[in-house]
């Protein structure tokens, strides 16, 4: 079993050698260089001061918030973004939720 393992992390590890984008390190390789969006920035300087957020609806409500996505031509996060400014409103706190495109 730990034969089968080894042979699986070494053939994983080639593949992401591989799949790697020519002048970057795969994430499996020791030394790799992190991943970098067009600012020079990597992406967890980024989303420094981000928190991560998780919601679960139901499929009825999925739907038809991806209609209305499309229909609004926006992201999910985006009309999330306004629907709970919106809600800090109604209870009279300052709007201040961003997005880390905003």
């Amino acid at each position: 079993m730990a034969v089968k393992r080894a042979k699986l992390a070494d053939s994983l590890g080639s593949l992401a050698r591989h799949v790697a984008p020519k002048g970057e390190g795969s994430a499996t390789e020791p030394g790799a260089a992190p991943a970098e969006n067009s600012g020079g920035k990597t992406r967890a300087d980024a989303m420094k001061g981000f928190r991560y957020m998780q919601v679960r609806i139901n499929e009825d409500g999925w739907e038809e918030l991806q209609n209305l996505r499309i229909a609004q031509r926006r992201s999910v996060q985006a009309l999330a973004i306004e629907a709970l400014n919106d809600l800090l409103a109604k209870y009279g706190r300052h709007q201040v939720v961003k997005g880390p495109a905003e």
